[in-house]
């Protein structure tokens, strides 16, 4: 009765009596919240006034800061930054006495430009060179920039060893449908513009190629606004070790067409699907036609050129400088390599006894590496030839966070009979569904 008779005061008050179905109270500003650079303004607006499940007309407000050191509101609901923090604003409307839920707001100090050295200032993921003098070489697949702006658009100078190279570009986490392609020479690349004002955004740019197919160095980057701290890295690392499934070899190929860097993507690869459907950062280690202990001498690698010989280097076919391990513990190793063994040992390069030593010598010395990473052997995709090899391997490491997933076969509609999309999600889907079988991760957030 009391609800009644306030719907029906409000509609002598000149209040809009339309009926909605949440039969909710409430006064809904035009954001939820703001991010300002000191002196920076953004002007809020309250967009609909509900009460007791009606639709009611918004009057006069009265606006709120909780705490004006950090940001002014003025009666017309412009909000002002003063000084670096955080507060929360609200809006009244004086004839309901309906107050909003707050808008957070957030002053950032702000920075005119990006110290690429400086990894507080940017995050970069994968073994890439840092040089004050060359800038930052990006050569592995997934190698990776971060970081956050305040501002509508920005844009990076980047340099490129070779023809259409490519680099994934996700604005606040959502990936650009279309992929940026980098010529030769350095060139001004446009990454993300129209963004909202008024917010910090994160922008992230992934190398897409792998380092047979060249390099990319990025010189210096560029917005409208000013630059703050980029996000918190996730917890959760992975590695992967890899070939040319992990590479994406041929994974956007037509029917017919061979392996090329425009149709290669290790983004759509199973290994980089499953660290960013659980939220880890991803370091990646592939080449094609490598082999984790036996070479494949007639595709051009020899004695010495494995993936056990050069794990510790930058790039397995590219920079042999070697890697600093203790930069970077993974948390979950995958070794997404045996195929290309089982072709050498068909050559003559090797042995299935001799292979399966090698293996068994080859996680020892991860091991010794990475003392609490689960190592994960993934093969079968291209067949299952190995299976009973890599049983016995996880029985002589005596280690018990060591795992072998025996992979369906899958379809093979990408260059050279390798994966298609189709394949590299199917895969990504039986590897994530291991990982959490085992305990290794779990479905909401990283184990």
């Amino acid at each position: 009765i009391l609800s009644g008779l306030l719907a029906v005061a409000l509609c002598f008050a000149g209040v809009s009596c339309a009926q909605t179905q949440s039969g909710k109270t409430e006064l809904k500003l035009s954001r939820e919240r703001v991010d300002l650079l000191p002196r920076g303004e953004f002007a809020l607006k309250a967009e609909t006034l509900t009460v007791n499940g009606r639709d009611a007309k918004i009057g006069e407000l009265e606006w709120l800061s909780e705490d004006e050191t950090v940001a002014k509101v003025s009666a017309e609901g412009v909000v002002t930054a003063v000084s670096e923090g955080q507060t929360v604003v609200f809006a009244t409307d004086k004839t309901s006495g309906v107050r909003s839920a707050g808008t957070k707001v957030r002053v950032y100090a702000g920075r005119e430009e990006i110290d690429l050295q400086d990894e507080t200032q940017i995050n970069y993921y994968g073994r890439n060179i840092v040089s004050e003098k060359n800038g930052i070489t990006f050569l592995n697949t997934a190698g990776s920039f971060e970081f956050n702006f305040i501002g509508t658009e920005c844009s990076a100078r980047l340099h490129a060893t070779a023809f259409d190279l490519k680099l994934k570009i996700y604005a606040d986490g959502v990936a650009q449908a279309q992929m940026l392609k980098i010529s030769p020479g350095t060139k001004q690349i446009d990454l993300a513009a129209g963004l909202a004002d008024g917010l910090c955004h994160t922008i992230r740019a992934v190398k897409v190629n792998s380092a047979a197919k060249g390099a990319l160095i990025l010189n210096g980057i560029d917005c409208n606004g000013a630059f703050v701290d980029p996000p918190q890295k996730p917890a959760l690392k992975f590695e992967v070790y890899g070939d040319s499934i992990t590479a994406g070899y041929g994974v956007n190929a037509i029917r017919g067409e061979g392996d090329t860097i425009a149709n290669e993507d290790g983004t759509a690869a199973y290994p980089y699907l499953v660290a960013e459907r659980f939220g880890a950062q991803v370091h990646e280690q592939c080449a094609s036609g490598i082999s984790a202990v036996v070479p494949v001498s007639s595709w051009g690698w020899k004695e010495g050129e494995t993936v056990s010989d050069l794990y510790d280097t930058y790039a397995l076919n590219s920079n042999r400088t070697k890697w600093d391990f203790s930069s970077y513990q993974a948390d979950v190793i995958l070794l997404c390599l045996g195929n290309n063994d089982y072709v050498g040992c068909m050559e003559g390069n090797g042995t299935l006894d001799g292979f399966t030593d090698g293996y068994v010598q080859f996680i020892r010395s991860l091991r010794e590496k990475n003392q609490d990473a689960y190592i994960v052997i993934c093969d079968g995709m291209m067949g299952q030839y190995l299976s009973e090899q890599f049983e016995t391997v996880v029985s002589r490491t005596g280690d018990g966070k060591v795992y072998f997933l025996n992979m369906t076969p899958t379809e093979t509609s990408g260059a050279g009979g390798h994966p298609g999309v189709a394949g590299q999600r199917a895969g990504a889907e039986e590897l994530a569904g291991f990982l959490i079988e085992k305990g290794i991760c779990s479905e909401q957030s990283p184990a």
